[in-house]
């Protein structure tokens, strides 16, 4: 973690002056963590563009779920260690040029992170922006809330099938559910894994997994990972 604006001050005031290369090389290892995990997110958004849900498939439905969310789990981490990177980029090479004035590679790094830093920083308050607007005009009607916690409910009975004909009948009294297609594509593959596991008499691991693909949608706190669903109740994700 960078230090304070304070701590790199009087850090680097009272090193000897040959420790500038040590700062240096701080600021240059971040920057260039900060330029990997860049490269790495325009990978991972390509491999999230190529991802397709068939629908012919249910194993690989599944299968391309779970890739698809874990790969944003990703993305979300590497935006924060990216902002993380060229945030000590600029400290570091900040202190290294209080040691070092007269050091044209620190100087030149700490302009290539500043930019980088205030370049992220004012797109990221644009997209918050449009996300707004686009959260203001695609709100939720108070109908569609209301189905998505009757789904919710009935998912948490592992009652799946009903979940998603209740989603898609709202669908066709409140057009705003349609933000929420990913969800019902989920509760769709979870009910073909449900019917195919019921067809085969047992109680298959891509149920389980599967199931996993549905947390609550409106819980307060986060719930935690669900078992294997019993065998007992696996006949009620068709009901």
């Amino acid at each position: 973690m960078p230090l304070s604006a304070t701590e790199l001050h009087s850090t680097s005031t009272a090193l000897p002056k040959h420790h500038a290369s040590v700062l240096y090389n701080l600021g240059a290892a971040h920057l260039a963590d900060a330029r990997d995990a860049d490269s790495t997110i325009v990978r991972l958004n390509r491999d999230l563009g190529a991802l397709r849900i068939e629908g012919s498939d249910i194993a690989q439905d599944v299968s391309t779920f779970v890739l698809r969310d874990s790969l944003r789990r990703d993305l979300m981490k590497l935006e924060r260690s990216i902002d993380s990177s060229y945030a000590a980029a600029v400290s570091w090479n900040k202190a290294a040029l209080r040691l070092a004035p007269a050091d044209d590679d620190a100087r030149r790094n700490l302009v290539l992170a500043q930019r980088a830093f205030d370049a992220r920083r004012r797109a990221r308050e644009a997209q918050d922006q449009r996300n707004k607007d686009k959260d203001a005009n695609k709100e939720l009607g108070v109908r569609a809330l209301a189905i998505m916690q009757q789904a919710d409910s009935l998912v948490e009975q592992y009652r799946f099938n009903k979940a998603l004909e209740l989603m898609q009948q709202g669908l066709r009294e409140d057009p705003s559910l349609k933000q929420k297609e990913e969800y019902m594509k989920k509760l769709e593959t979870v009910t073909n894994a449900a019917k195919a596991s019921r067809a085969s008499g047992t109680t298959s691991p891509l149920l389980g997994s599967s199931f996993a693909l549905l947390p609550p949608r409106h819980s307060q706190t986060p719930r935690a990972r669900d078992p294997p669903m019993p065998a007992s109740i696996a006949h009620r994700a068709n009901m």
